[in-house]
């Protein structure tokens, strides 16, 4: 979440029942909107350091399966493995989990900005418990990398904000276009991995967005408020905020929701906390 943002967003604090804090956000501009109060997760925070640039190094280590281009043979349903790890190549999928079951396609999506990797250790870190225990998944699981590239330069974008100019006109522009190069590319190479996606699904899809913040603060969920949205956010315990769409021109989920699919955004909180990662995986 970009600053000028949150800077927006005031949070005041009551302690609830033992160790449970209750959250209210509370917006300035009159466009922006809570849901209610309810009472936030917490996990103790795990012994490592905090988080450095992905370009670098993690103190919990970026997964391998980022630093690779060419991922390794597909496990029995996480497909994505593990390579040899390099910096200069992220692989655009981690992983997939399908066994072919009937049920909705969740694709998460981590690192949309590139000094934002908790998400993708989140989300990698769930991709390698579902590959170990195994469970059945009704359903499809993807995970995704946002803008690669920033990633691995460890700056929030290269040329523009990857979250904006998700328009169905700069959509079909760049989908005709060749020689695209910085977050152009990485639009386009998002919309290839979504599209068939969308295509294959027999129901909307679930689009769900992990995000951090520069600043303090507790985690929250933000969505468009359509009907579709409701069940995942409202089935969370965390704060919900309404109307960031209406100042963010061009967002992602914004562009997917509005063809018809669900799409909420978490933040899980400051970028070097390493509840934060904590926060995003026990959202997934």
């Amino acid at each position: 979440m970009h600053a000028s943002i949150g800077s927006r967003l005031h949070r005041t604090c009551r302690r609830g029942d033992g160790e449970r804090p209750d959250c209210r956000w509370i917006a300035s501009s009159s466009r922006l909107r809570t849901w209610g109060t309810r009472p936030l997760a917490h996990r103790a925070a795990r012994d490592y350091a905090p988080l450095q640039s992905v370009s670098v190094a993690l103190a919990t280590p970026l997964p391998e399966s980022c630093k690779s281009g060419r991922p390794s043979a597909p496990a029995r349903r996480v497909r994505g493995g593990v390579a040899q790890p390099t910096t200069t190549a992220l692989p655009r999928i981690l992983g997939v989990v399908d066994d072919e079951l009937p049920g909705p396609t969740v694709v998460v999506i981590g690192g949309v900005h590139g000094n934002e990797p908790a998400g993708v250790v989140a989300l990698e870190r769930v991709l390698k418990t579902l590959e170990r225990t195994r469970p059945l998944v009704a359903g499809k699981l993807v995970g995704v990398l946002g803008n690669r590239a920033a990633l691995a330069a460890g700056r929030r974008f290269n040329t523009r904000d990857l979250n904006r100019d998700w328009t169905e006109a700069g959509c079909a522009e760049l989908k005709g276009a060749t020689h695209l190069v910085d977050e152009d590319a990485e639009q386009r190479a998002l919309l290839d991995v979504f599209e068939p996606l969308i295509d294959q699904a027999d129901r909307p899809v679930v689009f769900i967005d992990l995000h951090s913040s520069s600043g303090r603060g507790a985690p929250f969920c933000c969505m468009a408020d359509v009907l579709r949205n409701r069940p995942i956010a409202l089935s969370l315990p965390l704060p919900l905020v309404l109307g960031l769409e209406e100042v963010i021109d061009g967002s992602m989920l914004g562009y997917l929701c509005d063809r018809g699919h669900v799409g909420i955004a978490f933040e899980g909180g400051q970028h070097d906390d390493p509840e934060t990662i904590d926060r995003l995986e026990s959202i997934v």
